[in-house]
């Protein structure tokens, strides 16, 4: 064997046995080829763990809980540790509430309640029709695995999310929130329920 077929066998080898790298897409093609792996959901449940990087802090605030999401009766962001606390978004806003008291409350006409309730239970659901309409939508799929990078349209989101990246497979499992200022917030889900119209 001389020393062209060595080569070509080496490279053949090389070939082979690299890893196929992820698709990227991007827009309305990333979308459908996510939705095509992870379907619309009516209801989700399921609990969360979740990260806050402060940039004065030497460690992440952590904290865990559960999430309950229905199409009819909107988000509910339930915290267990380390205080406990709920976060309601549906029709009636916003609204946080300890012990069965409501804490402060935003009215469900405000701009920024329907559209912070949409972009949340948007993601929740996998309803990437919605999110395309508040951000541009850029990532890669690989085996059945996706990553979308989700950079705001407007200015008025971007003074507050400098990005979302959010992973999953089947279902959603990561959000990470990137704010101008450096800091950040890690999400991980762990869904226990989701049925798809």
């Amino acid at each position: 064997m001389n020393k062209t077929t060595c080569k070509i066998w080496l490279l053949a080898l090389l070939l082979i046995g690299a890893p196929l790298s992820a698709e990227q897409f991007e827009g309305d093609v990333l979308a459908e080829r996510v939705q095509a792996i992870v379907q619309v959901s009516e209801n989700v449940q399921g609990s969360f763990t979740q990260k806050k990087f402060i940039e004065v802090l030497p460690h992440p605030l952590r904290s865990s809980g559960e999430f309950a999401f229905s199409r009819d009766g909107g988000l509910l962001w339930k915290t267990l540790e380390p205080i406990a606390s709920e976060l309601h978004f549906n029709h009636l806003g916003i609204s946080q509430q300890v012990d069965g008291e409501t804490l402060w409350a935003i009215d469900p006409n405000q701009p920024i309640t329907v559209a912070l309730t949409q972009v949340l239970t948007g993601i929740l659901s996998s309803n990437w029709e919605v999110l395309q309409e508040y951000f541009v939508l850029a990532g890669s799929i690989e085996e059945g695995r996706w990553s979308v990078q989700l950079t705001p349209k407007e200015l008025s989101w971007s003074t507050v999310i400098d990005r979302l990246q959010v992973k999953g497979g089947g279902v959603v499992e990561s959000i990470v929130m990137f704010e101008p200022n450096q800091e950040r917030t890690e999400i991980n889900l762990d869904v226990t329920y989701a049925d798809s119209h």
